[in-house]
């Protein structure tokens, strides 16, 4: 079942509208709904939700607080304990039985299958309404490197990205490297790593000041900043674009699921 979310939402809260525009259909309340009868979730035995810390803004942030706050609103606030996690400590916690459900991206959930991970519902925006096909990654340059066009142009360069073994900010990207011949574990000269959470942001300053020659960024975060700070607009460009036409937001990679309610 699609989790929906208005792809504007950031836009807007970033820009002051208190306007409500996120709507979510969640398959979690529905599998712990079963349970209720023998007094789970309670007080005393919570239900462990955990939540990727993910690079912001995303389209799908408000995903995440209309999740919690439809579980609140369901079971009870007292019944929820909630961890916001990186990746190595979400993949741990699933690995050691510390979670009953978690948000995480397509990518993450797919490494922990065998881990015994279960899939019920993938997000999805209505700028790009398949949940199959609703992420990807743009690589970002300054317009004015004209000698930056296509992938074999970023061979020996310096990437900056959020984060190593991240879906959008590794995975996907590097797996594009690969399926074009290269390797991708020395196809950059050096590879600098933000973080999660906002410090992507700070990926446009660090290609203006010509300390990195390309950026990874997920799908539309380009085009949140530039709506941001329209005194931007022109300065960047994407390489090996792959965008098609309707499309909002461009991208360097084939499109994927986005993210994923598990348990």
């Amino acid at each position: 079942t699609p989790l929906e979310v208005d792809p504007e939402n950031i836009l807007s809260q970033s820009q002051g509208d208190d306007t409500d525009k996120v709507i979510t259909v969640s398959k979690a309340s529905e599998l712990v709904y079963g349970y209720t009868d023998f007094g789970w979730p309670s007080r005393e035995h919570p239900l462990r939700l955990g939540i990727v810390r993910f690079q912001q803004p995303a389209p799908l942030e408000g995903l995440v607080e209309a999740t919690v706050q439809q579980l609140k609103t369901f079971f009870g606030e007292e019944t929820l304990a909630i961890r916001y996690l990186s990746l190595e400590e979400l993949t741990r916690a699933v690995r050691n039985g510390e979670l009953d459900i978690f948000l995480a991206s397509s990518g993450r959930y797919r490494r922990l299958v065998l881990a015994g991970a279960r899939d019920l519902a993938t997000g999805l925006s209505k700028n790009y309404p398949n949940p199959n096909k609703s992420e990807a990654v743009a690589m970002v340059t300054l317009a004015s490197r004209t000698d930056l066009e296509d992938l074999a142009d970023l061979k020996g360069k310096r990437l900056v990205t959020s984060t190593r073994g991240g879906f959008t900010g590794y995975d996907v990207p590097m797996g594009e490297i690969a399926r074009s011949g290269y390797d991708p574990n020395s196809f950059f000269f050096t590879n600098e790593f933000l973080g999660d959470g906002p410090q992507m942001s700070r990926a446009f300053d660090i290609l203006e000041e010509r300390k990195a020659d390309v950026a990874f960024m997920r799908l539309c975060y380009l085009e949140e900043h530039i709506a941001l700070h329209p005194e931007t607009r022109g300065k960047f460009k994407v390489v090996n674009e792959k965008t098609q036409k309707g499309e909002v937001c461009r991208r360097s990679t084939a499109l994927y699921p986005a993210w994923t309610m598990a348990t």
